[in-house]
């Protein structure tokens, strides 16, 4: 930041060159006083005033940097975008809010004691919506994987279970219509 030669923060400045590049499709033209108005290629209709750095489009006054249409505005009236940008974009502004270094502390050992109790974490309460149930598991039964061989049986038992849930699921009355049709 210290080697930045623009009055401009970085950041600002890519900003300020994006719309300076998406001017290209916008023609300002001067109205009187500190006024103009901004089109785009797509028919969009813009009324800039300079004094009060406002747009209709409200993106100047949103961000307080220009958009293409007040990047366009300022060249038609010769004017300079680093002075139309708010101050606390400038790069001395930036550089004062960081003169001041955080300074070390020294760890809780070394603090003063207050004499005042711990400080202790809030009571847990009941939570809204219905509450879980807490299921016992039976003791002789194991819920984690013991070894390869439980694995593959319980694999085998829940194939078998879903061989005999389609066997014993009923054909759907259109399915049956359709295959005595094809028949």
């Amino acid at each position: 930041m210290i080697n930045v030669d623009s009055t401009l923060c970085p950041q600002i400045i890519k900003k300020l060159n994006y719309s300076i590049e998406a001017t290209k499709y916008c023609k300002s033209t001067w109205t009187g006083a500190d006024e103009c108005e901004a089109r785009d290629i797509d028919g969009g209709q813009w009324v800039v005033v300079m004094a009060k750095k406002t747009i209709s489009c409200r993106r100047w006054e949103l961000t307080c940097i220009p958009c293409s249409h007040g990047c366009q505005a300022l060249f038609t009236m010769n004017q300079k975008l680093e002075e139309k940008n708010h101050s606390y974009y400038s790069k001395a502004i930036y550089m004062k809010t960081y003169v001041n270094i955080l300074k070390p502390i020294k760890g809780s050992l070394y603090w003063p004691h207050t004499g005042f109790p711990d400080i202790l974490p809030p009571k847990a309460r009941r939570m809204p919506g219905r509450p879980k149930r807490h299921r016992r598991r039976e003791g002789n039964k194991s819920t984690c994987m013991t070894s390869k061989e439980a694995c593959e049986e319980r694999h085998k038992q829940a194939a078998e279970a879903k061989k005999k849930h389609k066997q014993k699921q009923p054909r759907h009355k259109l399915q049956k219509k359709k295959e005595e049709g094809i028949k």
